[in-house]
């Protein structure tokens, strides 16, 4: 970096000098054409050429082979890296192929395919970035992720069934609202235009990206709890059903509390303190765990895989509440 002051020309214009090295590098001469860019959060670019302005806008994929699932996994890696429309290619697509592209493009937000033949599928997402909120796709996300650890944990003797089938209908929104996070957090990484159009500065946009994930994880988590519960044989012995359920109830207190912190922006001493009451859940969980083991009933050992993906929620807890310490300090510097 290199600091340079201001110069006022005529007409109250004002001047700054580049450096020559930069304008060498580049092929600049006096009289040169160059892009300006100012940008909401005070940053102004200088670019050589327009060639970088969209650099994320579009992009093609030759597919070779096309195998069962390459269709799909193309359109996600394209999307998640923030591609605005991809178009995949391939020396002819199936016609189950060209249903799994139409199928997956309705899964991401505001996506849909605008155009196939047996050679060509094109995807484009719709989605304006200006009317999209990324502080409410997250906000979004905790309210599924806590509906899915509430779902698989409120009733552990409970139909197992049935809390699979609560979970299931919340994974594909937690896909669709993680997928929407993900895809913007990438455009913003290339364009500054993106930053402004969502509204929301780099760094917070970092940390709402980071929470996203943090909230993904939980939904797993209450997957395995609920998979692991369907392995018990008989009820959870009456012993230890106290200890899980409150283990349960307060790992899902500090995500939601650390999930309030990042979203709010909490100070720095409420952050830390979800951070400590993470901690203290850890704790309560592994007393848990040794309990379960010394009582050593072998039919209760999935129970071991719930404390474990139990004691993961309260982790995530605690990473989101590490990401809400950060925003604070950002906020004092």
């Amino acid at each position: 970096m290199e600091t340079r002051k201001l110069q006022k020309v005529g007409g109250g214009t004002y001047t700054v000098s580049i450096p020559k090295a930069w304008a060498t590098a580049h092929h600049l001469e006096a009289g040169a054409p160059v892009h300006v860019y100012p940008h909401d959060d005070g940053t102004l670019v200088v670019r050589s050429t327009r060639r970088d302005e969209e650099p994320i806008e579009s992009a093609t994929l030759a597919l070779d082979p096309v195998g069962p699932t390459t269709v799909e996994r193309a359109l996600n890696a394209a999307y998640a890296a923030g591609f605005r429309e991809v178009t995949l290619t391939a020396e002819t697509f199936t016609t189950e192929q060209r249903r799994a592209a139409s199928a997956f493009a309705s899964t991401l937000a505001g996506a849909e395919v605008v155009s196939e033949t047996e050679t060509e599928i094109t995807v484009r997402n719709f989605l304006d970035s200006a009317a999209v909120s990324i502080r409410q796709a997250v906000d979004q996300l905790r309210f599924l992720a806590l509906g899915a650890h509430r779902a698989a944990t409120a009733d552990a003797n409970g139909d197992d069934a049935a809390r699979r089938e609560r979970i299931r209908q919340r994974e594909g929104d937690v896909r669709r609202f993680l997928g929407m996070v993900t895809h913007h957090f990438a455009r913003a990484l290339a364009s500054l235009a993106e930053v402004d159009e969502l509204g929301v500065e780099r760094p917070a946009l970092f940390a709402y990206y980071r929470t996203a994930r943090e909230l993904a994880a939980v939904v797993r988590h209450a997957e395995t709890v609920a998979d692991r519960l369907d392995e018990l044989v008989g009820d959870v012995p009456p012993a230890l059903a106290p200890s899980i359920e409150a283990s349960a109830e307060s790992a899902g207190d500090v995500v939601e509390r650390g999930v309030s912190a990042v979203l709010n922006e909490a100070a720095f001493a409420d952050a830390a303190a979800i951070r400590d009451d993470a901690d203290a859940v850890v704790e309560r969980i592994d007393e848990t765990r040794r309990a379960l083991y010394e009582a050593g009933d072998p039919s209760c050992y999935p129970l071991a895989s719930v404390l474990d993906a139990l004691e993961r929620t309260a982790k995530r807890g605690g990473s989101i509440a590490d990401v809400a310490a950060g925003v604070a300090i950002r906020e004092d510097a």
